[in-house]
């Protein structure tokens, strides 16, 4: 926050929960920017963000963008309609409904690939990805490609090995989201699965105090989780490490918010 009061940048590119931090800093009056434009990607861009960055910077643009590591640029927002146009020069961009059916305007894609075609050292074709797309119609902007919009990338299944039978059990990781996403304010969270047996998750809380009350709803749904395929927690996930941490914290550490990796 100081480092952006003391630079007063006049264009910002960052994780939408990055741009967030600074964002309500602006509205406690730290650290008084104007930038002319904010770019934002990496992350999903929800409705919520999107007003608070108005809110804090009415006259600034700002504009989403989507790619992936392994295909870069994807899709950039469009000026006139405010949604992710797909960069056709770039990419080739696949979305399908179930059974490999076209997909129609206004639905979201059952199959996702994606082929890179700038890339000429390592060749990315048809890769496979887990976003959830939604294919929007034509309105009429100037730019002319296709028009989609970005729902968020579908947890990981979280694969453990059964500590009596060496059996790998796939746990659904959206059951964990959508009880780590209730809790009371949390303002996000990170699991990350690295290791057999071991499961670290964090929570970024938005205020001190109730710390013991959060390990225990986070430890209940890790519990629900592995009770979901009818194992008992160390049976499957033997190490389950839970920290609660400061949004200052979580910057400085660095990482995605709302993210479930698993190896």
């Amino acid at each position: 926050v100081a480092g952006a009061g003391w630079q007063q940048p006049e264009i910002m590119f960052g994780l939408p929960s990055r741009i967030e931090w600074l964002a309500r800093a602006q509205l406690e009056g730290r650290p008084a920017i104007d930038p002319v434009a904010v770019y934002v990607g990496g992350e999903t861009l929800h409705a919520e963000l999107l007003d608070l960055f108005r809110k804090a910077w009415p006259r600034t643009v700002v504009i989403n963008t989507y790619g992936t590591t392994e295909t870069k640029a994807i899709a950039t927002a469009c000026g006139e309609c405010g949604e992710l146009h797909v960069l056709e020069d770039i990419v080739h961009l696949e979305l399908y409904g179930e059974g490999g059916r076209p997909l129609q305007e206004g639905e979201f894609a059952h199959e996702v690939y994606c082929t890179g075609m700038w890339n000429r050292v390592t060749p990315v074709v048809r890769y496979a990805m887990t976003d959830r797309i939604q294919l929007l119609g034509d309105i009429g902007c100037a730019w002319r490609t296709r028009r989609i919009r970005v729902a968020g990338r579908e947890p990981a299944f979280v694969w453990a090995q059964h500590q009596h039978t060496g059996a790998w059990v796939p746990l659904n990781a959206r059951m964990l989201k959508e009880s780590l996403v209730g809790l009371p304010d949390v303002l996000g969270f990170r699991v990350r699965y690295a290791e057999v047996g071991r499961l670290e998750l964090t929570l970024v809380v938005s205020r001190e105090g109730g710390e013991a009350a959060l390990r225990e709803a986070a430890s209940r749904a890790v519990a629900e989780l592995t009770r979901d395929q009818g194992s008992a927690v160390t049976e499957l996930l033997p190490r389950v490490e839970i920290h609660v941490v400061s949004a200052e914290h979580f910057n400085r550490e660095g990482g995605k918010l709302n993210a479930i990796s698993a190896t």
